[in-house]
């Protein structure tokens, strides 16, 4: 199977994964956490308040990536181990966006080595896994926080480490989350209003990094000095992007754009929080569209949905709609579609076949059959 559903439990025989391993196979766990929205305590208007000393959110992830890894350890020499993890957008605290300012924290510059000392929520994954653990890990999405020229932004950020803990790519959302969708009661569709430019400021900028194939690195390094085989690939260009922004389809096909115009990736990975109201409309349909557009394979971790009795008891809750997956480049959820959780806690265990990025752009070469003498795309931001 391609998944577990439970992060807790073992993982499932050969650690999840289908495809034997091997340099060319790039081995994923995507966690679909729960978030814990009460991280601050409640006044009488059921707003957040007093930062807690220790984040039962943080807490919580770095045990379930632990899980993930002990279990694959302990269970069987044969198991396979993850090569990334990824986490989902915002799990560290409330989805909401009056709620942000609150649990924002500064992140560091990419080169950063994070520790518990310069990064509240992050410094742990860093310490207790990447390091302990020698995996990379794109970290989700958290509130960020920057003084600059005397005034505080607030970022939706994702961070991506490497298997030292340190910062090898730094994502700010571009396209803020700004909807009003009405409810169509005679449908049984639920509406949706969030700005998260009530209280973010957006991204300016493409993320791309070099992730680590820390397996390889090691082969490497380990194989005889006279041999004349070829060296195995240590890494792999990914792109990173936060939810919203794979509604744009110009802005990410400069994911996969030929260099120097595009970034040429391989791999994006998309922390998400889709909702109740806009996952069963477009979630797949974006995310599939999405990948076979770039001819990527794209990785989307979301948080899992509150429970319904929750979500009936506080209206203000984010119903996320969970549903992490791997779409392949053909476009495809999986070889069985298997590669994708429900709405409830859990770890889609899914494999990237670097050779299938390839075979797919050569068999449908729409990457280079653009005709750039009648339209252009190009990439204008931050850098």
């Amino acid at each position: 199977m391609g998944l577990s559903t439970d992060t807790a439990a073992p993982p499932t025989p050969n650690g999840g994964f289908k495809l034997p391993d091997s340099p060319t196979i790039l081995n994923l766990a995507l966690l679909q956490l729960p978030v814990d929205p009460y991280i601050f305590g409640k006044d009488g208007d059921g707003n957040s308040i007093d930062k807690p000393k220790t984040n039962p959110n943080v807490t919580n992830a770095v045990a379930k990536i632990q899980s993930v890894f002990d279990e694959t350890s302990s269970s069987s020499q044969n198991q396979i181990k993850p090569d990334l993890l990824v986490l989902p957008e915002v799990w560290n605290g409330p989805y909401k966006a009056t709620e942000f300012p609150k649990f924002a924290e500064e992140i560091p510059e990419v080169g950063t080595v994070l520790t518990l000392e310069n990064s509240q929520s992050l410094g742990p994954i860093a310490e207790s896994c990447c390091r302990k653990y020698q995996v990379p890990i794109v970290c989700g999405s958290i509130a960020e926080r920057e003084e600059k020229n005397g005034k505080t932004h607030i970022f939706n950020t994702s961070v991506a480490l490497d298997h030292e803990g340190r910062i090898i790519g730094k994502h700010r959302k571009v396209h803020l989350f700004d909807i009003d969708v009405k409810p169509d009661p005679a449908k049984g569709k639920p509406g949706m209003t969030f700005r998260e430019s009530d209280t973010l400021t957006a991204g300016d900028s493409l993320t791309s990094f070099q992730l680590p194939i820390v397996k390889n690195m090691k082969a490497n390094k380990d194989s005889d000095s006279a041999s004349t085989s070829p060296p195995l690939p240590t890494s792999v260009t990914t792109g990173l992007a936060i939810c919203y922004d794979i509604r744009f389809a110009e802005f990410m096909y400069l994911y996969r754009k030929p260099k120097p115009q595009g970034r040429d990736c391989k791999l994006i990975v998309i922390p998400a929080a889709f909702n109740t109201t806009t996952g069963p409309r477009h979630w797949h349909l974006c995310l599939r569209a999405r990948a076979t557009d770039t001819q990527c394979y794209v990785a989307a971790c979301s948080p899992s949905r509150p429970e319904p009795e929750a979500l009936e008891k506080d209206k203000g809750l984010y119903p996320a709609y969970g549903h992490s997956l791997l779409v392949n480049p053909w476009g495809a959820i999986g070889d069985d579609g298997a590669a994708e959780l429900e709405e409830k806690p859990g770890v889609v265990f899914c494999q990237v076949d670097l050779e299938e990025v390839e075979t797919v752009r050569n068999s449908l070469p729409t990457g280079f059959q653009r005709r750039d003498d009648v339209y252009r795309l190009e990439e204008v931001g931050g850098g």
